[in-house]
């Protein structure tokens, strides 16, 4: 495992309390530091020393955190017992002590490193569970990015076939009354085809292709409907730097053209697109010229619409709006604002 920053400036100031706050302790009442005492500290740190890192190094990774549970406890208390006698030799060696030189204070001290002992398994394992924390919370973020992404990609590959089917639909209901603009409508959907294969491979597009796909749908629509259909579009003039996830409007002007578009009747459809220092604003409205509105509900049904409510959730979270329905006195609008902080590519 990685050491994070934070694990390491832990070790620093707790290895750097252990050794100075006692010699800061004997200087402020004014004890002597003598080589003993040097001796002494410097035995005692190596053996925190090695138990803190038996622990984080060894034992927690390899028996705790594997519920092997019994083996850690039973191994921490072979440590807490050698160690310190292990100390104690180390010192008697250097200092040339017998056993008769041990007292009633050294036992003591023993009592203390044992205290000792358990505040470092607990600051090993504090820093271990933080690290793991850490790891899993960031191995989590990461699986979640990449489900948000593959999702992303499930959804405009479905949203990618019901652009063509519809869109067929369409050449097909003109082939039977116009030839010519059968082959026109075929150009235009060429140009749209490869914009949706080719140019929204990337998170997000320029304003202005996007805004081009659009007319190219519009274009293709105007084939297939007579003068009855009156479609009027404001799209703002300055476009340049300006970015938005691909084929993000399409869903709403497929909707209009559904239900809003008659060959028979006299029908209207509008839309504009305001693009300002707070974000990108996209209104459609449109009249209900067939029967079937009567029943049916904008908005509520159709795989692109659910798509285009998820794929706002996933690539603009807490920063969009769409709202759709009913205008008083017949027709129907839908709106779709993305706030401008969350649609700059990163």
């Amino acid at each position: 495992m990685k050491y994070t920053y934070s694990a390491i400036w832990i070790q620093v100031v707790l290895w750097a309390l252990l050794v100075v706050l006692p010699m800061s302790v004997l200087w402020i009442v004014g004890e002597e530091i003598d080589g003993r005492y040097l001796l002494v500290l410097g035995l005692q740190t190596l053996t925190w020393m090695a138990l803190f890192y038996l622990n984080y190094l060894l034992l927690i990774p390899r028996l705790l955190f594997r519920r092997r549970t019994g083996a850690f406890i039973w191994a921490n208390i072979g440590a807490g017992l050698t160690l310190p006698l292990l100390t104690q030799a180390v010192y008697a060696l250097i200092r040339g002590l017998s056993m008769e030189d041990f007292g009633m204070e050294d036992i003591v001290s023993l009592g203390t490193v044992w205290l000792m002992f358990l505040f470092l398994i607990f600051a090993a394992l504090s820093i271990r569970y933080m690290q793991r924390n850490s790891r899993l919370e960031a191995e989590r973020d990461r699986r979640e990015a990449e489900l948000a992404t593959m999702e992303l990609e499930r959804l405009k590959s479905q949203l990618n076939p019901h652009f063509l089917f519809n869109s067929l639909n369409n050449i097909s209901a003109l082939s039977a009354i116009d030839t010519e603009a059968t082959q026109e409508a075929i150009g235009t959907l060429s140009s749209m085809l490869r914009y949706v294969l080719y140019d929204t491979s990337t998170p997000t597009v320029a304003l202005s292709a996007e805004i081009g796909f659009i007319s190219d749908y519009i274009s293709l629509m105007r084939l297939r409907y007579n003068e009855k259909l009156h479609i009027d579009c404001d799209w703002p003039k300055n476009t340049d730097g300006l970015k938005v996830a691909p084929l993000l409007f399409i869903s709403l002007i497929e909707n209009a053209f559904k239900y809003g578009a008659s060959s028979t009747a006299d029908c209207r459809i509008s839309m504009s697109l305001k693009a300002g220092t707070d974000g990108l604003r996209f209104e459609i409205d449109n009249s209900l010229c067939n029967q079937r509105t009567a029943e049916a509900k904008p908005g509520h049904n159709g795989v692109g619409l659910r798509n285009l409510r998820r794929r706002l959730e996933l690539l603009y979270p807490q920063a969009h709006t769409m709202e759709y329905g009913p205008v008083p006195g017949g027709g129907y609008r839908a709106a779709l604002t993305i706030r401008h902080q969350q649609q700059e590519e990163k």
